[in-house]
């Protein structure tokens, strides 16, 4: 999130495969868990960055963040991208881009 204020992206949506967490940082109701603190954290920063949401997606209809996490777990080589998407997930964009709509 502060990448994106940083980058002054005023309109994004994040999304995730763990729905416990969608949930507990997009109820209105207050955490009581071990990790209430880091919740309300998370919490705030979308309250300060109201074009950026956060959505719940289904692993199977997430394949890029699947591919990317699988790729940090197997290299230990740094990476950025800001415009053009790496070469190992193309066709999960596609594939993703075509589950949503």
């Amino acid at each position: 999130m502060q990448l994106l204020q940083s980058m002054q992206v005023a309109s994004a949506v994040i999304e995730s495969d763990c729905q416990v967490a969608v949930t507990a940082i997009t109820s209105e109701q207050t955490d009581l868990s071990q990790l209430s603190a880091l919740i309300a954290e998370v919490k705030d920063l979308f309250v300060s960055t109201a074009g950026i949401r956060l959505r719940f997606v289904r692993r199977q209809a997430n394949t890029v963040a699947h591919r990317l996490a699988s790729q940090g777990f197997e290299s230990n080589i740094n990476h950025e991208w800001f415009v053009n998407a790496p070469e190992i997930i193309l066709d999960a964009l596609m594939y993703d881009s075509n589950r949503i709509h």
